[in-house]
């Protein structure tokens, strides 16, 4: 069942890729929809497809807003560090300044978006178990992070090396890959935010 999930969530990009924002709203959903489907799983209940799409129904304007958020985030972090690259045209034909203003835009890009990952990265689940808005969701997932800064930093460091590993397999770890990350962000939801879920699963 995981592996129609990784296959649904990898066509749902391929083909809302063109629409702009398209695929940050899908990866929302699913998200949401993943956390609710390992809770379920949890719970010993049997797992179904339509559970990633029907288990957050009731959930749609916030998750909806919350995507809208980091389309914004992105948006105002990609126009910030832009006009950075200006400076290139200072000594265009450098090799070595026109790498180095590269990787300063890039930095800047990286530390401004870093805050707009944690606020988003558990969202999806206090949204689906929490209840919470979007706004909310969002602040307290990013105070979830700053308290487990290392953690965090250290989940998405392991994920992230493994990126060219999907490349080596053309893509096929991904199905393996997609579904590890978001069951960690729920294990790790569960700890940073204790409480009952949906499921009625106590810590």
């Amino acid at each position: 069942m995981w592996l129609l999930f990784a296959l649904v969530q990898l066509l749902c990009n391929l083909v809302i890729a063109s629409i702009p924002g398209g695929g940050t709203i899908v990866n929302v959903f699913l998200s949401a929809g993943a956390m609710y489907a390992v809770d379920k799983q949890l719970s010993g209940d049997k797992l179904q497809y339509k559970d990633w799409i029907f288990g957050v129904e009731n959930r749609v304007k916030p998750l909806f807003m919350m995507a809208l958020f980091y389309l914004l985030g992105g948006l105002i972090c990609v126009v910030v560090s832009l006009p950075f690259l200006a400076l290139i045209f200072l000594n265009p034909n450098e090799i070595t300044h026109v790498v180095l203003v590269v990787s300063l835009v890039s930095l800047i890009f990286f530390a401004l978006i870093l805050p707009l990952i944690m606020a988003e990265i558990f969202a999806p689940y206090l949204i689906v178990h929490r209840q919470m808005d979007a706004k909310s969701a969002m602040m307290a997932s990013f105070r979830g992070c700053m308290k487990n800064i290392l953690p965090f930093l250290a989940h998405n460091l392991y994920f992230f090396a493994l990126i060219p590993v999907v490349f080596l397999t053309c893509g096929l770890f991904i199905f393996a890959l997609g579904p590890i990350f978001y069951i960690s962000i729920y294990v790790s939801a569960r700890d940073i935010f204790p409480g009952k879920t949906l499921f009625e699963i106590p810590n």
